[in-house]
């Protein structure tokens, strides 16, 4: 077992049904050769078999029968696949062939490392709250979506500003006068959402973010509410195009008077995890979320999983302004 990979999955099966799921628009040889390759050492192994390959979308993964997704590609293939899956959340994980890698966090290089122990059922397991929305239509069901991230309500290019009607838990909360509204998870909150000023959420949180997106009235802030109670969104006013986007893939046209019904759906995106770093360190090795610079890490090092520091606890690192406060006897 691979020292990073902590714990064994209960009822963990003795020969699992794994898939392989690749997203070859982007770097297309090197993904396409990626799950060959993987396919190669899985088929001739004794460790799983191969449930299903899948390099054009064309599989059917809200019903197929697996114990396991190897995922290549980029965090954005990780955001479809959570809402292909829909209902039928398998455990996930994510070797990177993207940019930031915030979800898909190995990398093929070290992979095979850690496979066995995956395969073994060695690893950890990190629930990740979807979204999900019905867009009515009077009495009419236009779509039902999924989102990992998070569902945008946004005008066209083209349009004036748009008033959307929101309400919470039945209770009635404001209009706002704006581009659009974001409706964000935690794991959406490193988003769309962070890039229209809302806030950062633990990815362990069981809460949503609204964020308006360049609203009109200036103390009209995002709002953090528990996920649970259903969230109404009306348009009420737009002069032309609106569009519901989940995301940022899907697309479905929106017209005046259509409501979005927001729900938590039941099942959790299921993702696995390396353990080599924490959701802090992610912070400060993708968005260059440093402070000073000068960080030092912690005596207990985050990145040792025999002493890792779990996502929901925050240990305040030492700072120059720190060391220097404590050299003068502050």
């Amino acid at each position: 077992m691979t020292p990073h990979m902590v714990g064994q999955q209960p009822n963990w099966p003795e020969r699992p049904q794994v898939v392989l799921v690749g997203n070859p628009r982007a770097r297309r040889h090197e993904v396409t050769s990626a799950v060959a390759e993987l396919e190669r050492f899985l088929t001739g192994g004794t460790l799983a078999d191969v449930a299903g390959v899948d390099l054009d979308g064309s599989l059917d993964l809200s019903s197929i029968k697996a114990d396991l997704i190897l995922n290549v590609g980029g965090d954005g293939s990780l955001l479809s696949l959570a809402r292909r899956m829909h209902t039928n959340q398998i455990p996930v994980a994510g070797i990177n062939f993207g940019k930031f890698g915030f979800l898909a966090e190995f990398e093929y290089e070290d992979f095979y490392d850690d496979l066995t122990a995956i395969l073994t059922g060695y690893f950890q397991i990190r629930e990740r709250s979807m979204i999900g929305g019905q867009l009515m239509r009077g009495e009419t069901q236009v779509a039902d979506t999924y989102a990992l991230n998070d569902l945008v309500i946004s005008r066209s290019h083209y349009s004036r500003i748009a008033q959307l009607e929101v309400w919470y838990d039945h209770h009635y909360c404001t209009n706002y006068h704006a581009d659009g509204l974001i409706l964000a998870t935690p794991a959406g909150s490193t988003a769309h959402s962070l890039s229209a000023g809302g806030p950062i959420l633990m990815p362990n949180m069981d809460a949503y973010v609204i964020t308006p997106i360049c609203p009109h009235t200036l103390t009209v802030r995002p709002l953090v509410v528990p996920a649970g109670p259903p969230i109404r969104v009306a348009v009420a006013y737009s002069d032309d195009r609106v569009a519901l986007i989940a995301d940022g893939q899907d697309t479905v046209e929106m017209e005046l008077g259509d409501e979005l019904i927001v729900y938590k759906p039941a099942q959790p995106f299921r993702l696995i995890r390396s353990g080599r770093r924490t959701f802090f360190e992610t912070m400060r090795r993708k968005l260059n979320w440093a402070g000073h610079g000068n960080i030092r890490l912690p005596k207990q090092a985050a990145t040792d999983p025999r002493t890792a520091i779990p996502e929901a606890e925050y240990h305040q690192e030492d700072t120059p302004h720190r060391d220097a406060d404590e050299a003068a006897g502050k």
